[in-house]
């Protein structure tokens, strides 16, 4: 009540549909247009996702063995996306004195990420078959360093 709202550095020259929408002072209008191109790029909520993050090669190793604990053939993966970019062989300093090269970190230890991607029919089942895979690595005491995230739930790491 009796609040303002204040919108500064908008482009004069262009349109952004926020600021469209303040001014229209229509967030209906605003909330169905991101729905629907939510929907038609498979973007969060119109579609569930997990992210798996860890090293590379165990992603690896872990894409290959959901299939055998019910994950839904439907089910797509994006990535692994490496999310360490920094160069190798970087050269470490301290107070100007140069320690040595940083070795390179082997390729499968490097850390990632993977997408994956269904429709809500498959969510259960995905969700379903991720819990199962989690308790068969804890059963196993296989580490690996893999956690996965369920929308915006996490289920251990």
């Amino acid at each position: 009540r009796g609040g303002v709202v204040v919108l500064a550095g908008a482009p004069t020259h262009d349109r952004l549909p926020p600021v469209e929408a303040l001014v229209r002072w229509a967030p209906e209008w605003f909330a169905d247009r991101e729905l629907t191109e939510r929907t038609a790029l498979r973007l969060p909520p119109t579609v569930w996702t997990a992210r798996l993050s860890g090293p590379q090669g165990a992603l690896g190793d872990a894409l290959a063995a959901l299939p055998a604990v019910g994950l839904p053939p439907s089910v797509e993966h994006i990535g692994p996306v490496l999310l360490d970019q920094s160069p190798h062989n970087s050269v470490a300093m301290i107070s100007g004195a140069t320690l040595g090269s940083v070795p390179p970190t082997p390729e499968a230890e490097r850390p990632a990420h993977v997408l994956l991607r269904a429709d809500p029919a498959d969510a259960a089942a995905a969700t379903a078959a991720l819990s199962r895979w989690r308790r068969l690595r804890s059963v196993r005491k296989d580490g690996g360093g893999v956690s996965v995230r369920v929308g915006a739930h996490e289920l251990g790491g």
